[in-house]
């Protein structure tokens, strides 16, 4: 099936894209397109309106400085994965095992983030990570977390996402990116993003373990975080804190898999990560 007639509009900078999409009513944004666009095939979306980013090439950047790693809009999931290979581990996993090698070269980091499901890998990474949203608007720009942005059901109103930052790797810290699909119908059907860190002592001092499945905002646990710091972060521990997850988190049932088989498969990913992350402390 086609797509619904629209509009199309290429723009050359964000602030161009902002005043249109204040200006015309429907307005969607497209950069990498892997979700608008077979969701206006299928007729699931009709925009009035298509603000292609793609030709602003102030958008299509990544800075990387003492604090960290900046995006922008355009920026590819593959060009992210490549630069966090040796400095931000836990981000080359988890983009490693996001679609496949022809989504990643076109996809964008931060077309995920502005579409908000909570369900999808880079929630969790982006909760674990503490990544943040740069918000373009009417008012000018402002940053916000963008795990605000997978609890709320991604970016609303007439704005754009111009990028995402993501703070600098802590050297020392382990972490683990697990999840589980089904090859033959390609669906995720959950994991988890885990990072953990340890005094000289081997006393675990942070931890962070963030799911995501159907039925959860993507957030960090911290009811598992409270569980571990201060531990020494032996099988009994880590036993408890995988339990704690599988109660804490809600799932929800679909076409792929039940809702005790999601609880189930939390219960199991968060043991593997938290063992995974554990080993790889230093």
């Amino acid at each position: 099936m086609w797509p619904a007639p629209c509009e199309y509009h290429a723009v050359r900078s964000a602030r161009e894209a902002v005043e249109l999409l204040g200006a015309l009513p429907g307005a969607v944004v497209l950069a990498g397109g892997l979700t608008l666009v077979p969701a206006m095939r299928r007729r699931r979306r009709r925009p009035a309106h298509l603000v292609d980013i793609n030709p602003a090439g102030e958008l299509d950047t990544l800075v990387e400085n003492d604090r960290g790693v900046a995006v922008g809009a355009t920026c590819r999931q593959e060009t992210l994965r490549r630069w966090a290979r040796g400095r931000s581990p836990l981000l080359a996993d988890a983009l490693t095992q996001v679609g496949t090698a022809q989504t990643r070269a076109r996809g964008t980091v931060a077309g995920i983030v502005a579409n908000g499901d909570p369900a999808t890998q880079l929630a969790a990474v982006c909760a674990v990570l503490d990544a943040t949203a740069v918000v373009h608007d009417g008012a000018g720009e402002h940053r916000r977390p963008a795990a605000d942005l997978f609890a709320n059901g991604g970016l609303a109103g007439p704005a754009l996402l111009a990028g995402v930052e993501f703070p600098a790797w802590h050297h020392g810290d382990g972490h683990a990116f697990v999840q589980v699909g089904r090859r033959a119908v390609g669906a995720t059907i959950g994991g988890v993003a885990v990072r953990v860190r340890r005094d000289r002592d081997g006393t675990c001092v942070r931890a962070d373990v963030a799911p995501f499945v159907h039925g959860h905002d993507g957030s960090r646990l911290e009811v598992v975080a409270e569980t571990l710091v201060g531990t020494a972060l032996d099988d009994r521990d880590l036993a408890r804190a995988a339990a704690l997850a599988a109660d804490a988190v809600p799932v929800a049932a679909d076409a792929i898999a039940s809702a005790d088989y999601r609880t189930h498969l939390v219960r199991v990913v968060v043991r593997r990560a938290l063992a995974t992350a554990v080993g790889a402390a230093s």
